[in-house]
């Protein structure tokens, strides 16, 4: 006897398995996008519940997945964002820092006249 076989559904439930598990990839991209998640292999293998074995073996996913780990590198390198200020927002920046360090000194002079107050108050009751 001479069988065929038919292997038909047997690759074509793999090729849905496949777009299925590739489109899971893409939503976990999306969402760690969405909350602003660091974008690396591992977050996106765990996030897709998938290996990392297969991000990497996908040529699409892995070039995607490098170039928004890359893009998230430059936007968080300080050195990067420090370049890109204007003059105008450095002053700006600078004027805020002065403000919030005045603050924190007559702050400051002004818990240790409290304390100083408070430990004559407590010499005077000896």
């Amino acid at each position: 006897m001479n069988h065929k076989r038919n292997s038909t559904g047997l690759s074509s439930h793999s090729k849905e398995k496949h777009d299925k598990v590739i489109k899971s990839a893409d939503d976990a991209i999306r969402r760690l996008l969405f909350d602003k998640r660091s974008i690396n292999f591992n977050a996106v293998a765990k996030e897709a519940g998938v290996s990392k074995t297969f991000l990497y073996a996908n040529e699409g996913l892995r070039k995607r997945i490098e170039e928004l780990r890359d893009k998230q590198a430059q936007v968080n390198d300080p050195k990067h964002f420090k370049q890109h200020m204007s003059n105008s927002s450095k002053d700006a920046l600078i004027a805020a820092k002065n403000k919030r360090i005045a603050d924190l000194e007559a702050e400051n002079k002004r818990l240790k006249f409290v304390l100083s107050k408070k430990l004559g108050e407590e010499y005077d009751n000896l």
